[in-house]
């Protein structure tokens, strides 16, 4: 039996760790990469800023880029 797959990629690739900020807190996702970041936001109303585990500004930067 193969790796699962979630979205057409394996699980595996959702290995790299995303900060979520959100009012009072933030939480943690594991994404396959940047182009990941834009669609999980749409989905999570009230997510103020993402960042990766650097501390690079992922969104809304990249929204800004994408458009």
């Amino acid at each position: 039996m193969g790796e699962q797959l979630f979205n057409g990629k394996p699980a595996s690739a959702y290995c790299i760790p995303y900060v979520f900020f959100r009012k009072g807190g933030f939480y943690i996702v594991n994404l396959s990469g940047d182009e990941d970041v834009l669609p999980n936001v749409e989905l999570n109303p009230g997510t103020l800023r993402v960042e990766d585990i650097t501390g690079r500004v992922v969104w809304p930067v990249l929204a800004l880029v994408m458009k």
